[in-house]
């Protein structure tokens, strides 16, 4: 949700730049930028793309968190597979019926777990990197209309 809460505003600001719509009077980015760049230079832009960039960062940083949930969750349900099985029990024939029910569902937790985690990081990367892309293009498009 918080990534394409992002992907919407940069996009939005991306097309008033364009459009001129941009009203330098009620402040804004661009207004922020032309008063740093008249008191503060070249730093002035190098500020506007960190303040700019840690603003998705946390997105990069839920997504590999996802991954590591997810490895979690398969070390989790390896461990429920494994919690009841007993090497002594192995040889008795009543009791592989409970030993196989209890690997089976361990690792359907292991496999889930590692699927969900796989999956939302590949979705939340491709967020990431649409954002990276536009904030990048708001960036550009900032400092030109800020030295323009």
């Amino acid at each position: 949700m918080a990534s394409a809460w992002r992907i919407n505003k940069v996009t939005q600001e991306l097309d008033n730049l364009r459009t001129g719509n941009t009203p330098i009077s009620e402040g804004g980015r661009l207004a922020t930028y032309r008063r740093a760049l008249e008191t503060g230079g070249a730093s002035a832009t190098r500020a506007l793309e960190l303040r700019l960039f840690s603003r998705i960062a946390f997105i990069r940083h839920i997504a590999n968190a996802l991954v590591l949930l997810g490895l979690v969750g398969t070390v989790v349900g390896f461990i429920i597979a494994l919690g009841q099985v007993n090497a002594a029990n192995a040889s008795d024939v009543n009791a592989i019926g409970g030993i196989v029910g209890t690997l089976i569902e361990g690792m359907g937790v292991a496999l889930y777990t590692t699927l969900v985690g796989s999956v939302l990081n590949l979705w939340l990367a491709a967020n990431y990197q649409l954002l990276a892309t536009g904030t990048a293009n708001l960036a550009a498009a900032l400092i030109d209309a800020g030295h323009a």
